[in-house]
C-alpha cells in the first residue's frame, strides 16, 4: 500500500476565529480535508476524482489543552469507484486558526 503525506496550512474555517477544540466531524473540517486530499491525488498523477467527502469519521484522539483533534476516516468519490483510507489532524493555532495535516492512504 502506497501512502501519500501531504500537509497542507489553511487560513481558517470561518471570516471570525475557532474556539475550542475541532471535531473530527466538523463540517468544515471534512470539506477542507476531502478538498485537500483532491489536490493530494491531482498532485500525484491521479485524475482528480469528482465529489469527493468524507465518511465514517473516527475520532482516535481529542487534546482539549493542546485544541487538536487526531481522526481517521473514508474519503469517496461520488463515482463510487474508489475510495481511500485518510488520517487527519486538525489543530487550533494560537491565533484561533485551524490548519489540517492530512496523511492518504
Amino acid at each position: 500500500m502506497r501512502t501519500i503525506a501531504y500537509t497542507l496550512i489553511l487560513i481558517g474555517l470561518s471570516g471570525c476565529g475557532f474556539s475550542g477544540t475541532p471535531s473530527c466531524s466538523d463540517k468544515e473540517v471534512k470539506r477542507l480535508s476531502a478538498e485537500i486530499a483532491g489536490d493530494v491525488l491531482a498532485k500525484n498523477g491521479m485524475s482528480k476524482p469528482i465529489g469527493l467527502n468524507i465518511q465514517a469519521v473516527r475520532t482516535l484522539e481529542t487534546d482539549d489543552e493542546a485544541r487538536q483533534s487526531h481522526c481517521a476516516a473514508e474519503l469517496h468519490s461520488s463515482t463510487g469507484r474508489t475510495n481511500w483510507d485518510v488520517e487527519y489532524i486538525a489543530p487550533v493555532t494560537d491565533d484561533n486558526r485551524v490548519y489540517v495535516e492530512l496523511s492518504l492512504q
